[in-house]
């Protein structure tokens, strides 16, 4: 299981990844959404926001899923 937020560089590289998708495809609308098990820091958030970027923890997928009649994501153990 991981319990670390994602930060800057997550974001910044998911950014670059839309404005690759941005050039090379005539899409009116590239929608960034992230899945961040835990979250992301305080500092992301706000880049997020800024950004427009949508972001779901793990609590709000498994949410999602259930909706959805899907199954929810697995446990993880660390070895």
């Amino acid at each position: 299981m991981t319990s670390r937020k994602i930060g800057l560089a997550v974001l910044r590289e998911l950014m670059k990844q839309a404005e690759a998708v941005q050039a090379d495809y005539p899409a009116n609308t590239v929608r960034m959404w992230l899945f961040a098990h835990a979250g992301l820091t305080e500092e992301a958030e706000a880049l997020a926001q800024e950004a427009g970027i949508l972001w779901s923890d793990r609590e709000q997928l498994d949410g999602l899923l259930t909706y959805l009649d899907l199954r929810k994501l697995p446990t993880l153990s660390s070895v």
